[in-house]
Formats: structure tokens, sequence, C-alpha cells
């Protein structure tokens, strides 16, 4: 299994709407926010903060077999 450490800087994007999920994205320290753009606004639909686990939803929608 592979495990990586990404530190974002405030703004940094780490996937967007219509990328194709292939990891799960576990938040160690701080906050995500996940957002819709729509019309140049972006609308906030969920805050990720510490032990928060992101982009499961999507693996498994997409019929993934493992992790």
């Amino acid at each position: 299994m592979d495990h990586q450490v990404k530190d974002l800087k405030r703004g940094e994007v780490l996937f967007r709407e219509g990328d194709k999920i292939t990891h799960i994205h576990v938040v160690q320290s701080g906050k995500v926010s996940l957002f819709l753009e729509r019309s140049g606004k972006k609308i906030e639909i969920m805050e990720g903060k510490a032990s928060h686990v992101m982009g499961e939803a999507a693996l498994f929608a997409n019929g993934a077999k493992h992790l």
C-alpha cells in the first residue's frame, strides 16, 4: 500500500471535481475544505478536520476492488 504525506498550503488544491479519485486522504492536522465551484463562486460543502477521511465515497462509488 502506498502511504504519502502531503503538506498543503492555504489555497492549494488536493483534487478537483471530475478528477479520477484513486486514493483516500486522511487529514492529520489542521482543516481541509471541500467545495464546489459554480459560476466562479466557491460553495463549501464540507470541512474536514484532524482524523477525517476524504475521498472514500468516490472510490467505492467507482467500484474499487481494493485499496
